[in-house]
């Protein structure tokens, strides 16, 4: 398979992020779901994590 590219992440306050892929929002997250994919950016494949 291969490796996801072209994500990014903007975190926004303390409970909010906005995933992009190519600049088009791909998706929003918060609360506690916000704070578990910054965790799991943190600790591994970042690019992984985003498209997931």
């Amino acid at each position: 398979m291969p490796r996801p590219s072209g994500f990014q992440y903007e975190q926004h306050g303390d409970r909010s992020v906005i995933v992009t892929h190519h600049g088009r929002p791909a998706g929003t997250l918060r609360g506690g779901r916000a704070e578990r994919f910054l965790a799991e950016v943190a600790a591994g494949d970042a690019q992984r994590v985003r498209a997931r």
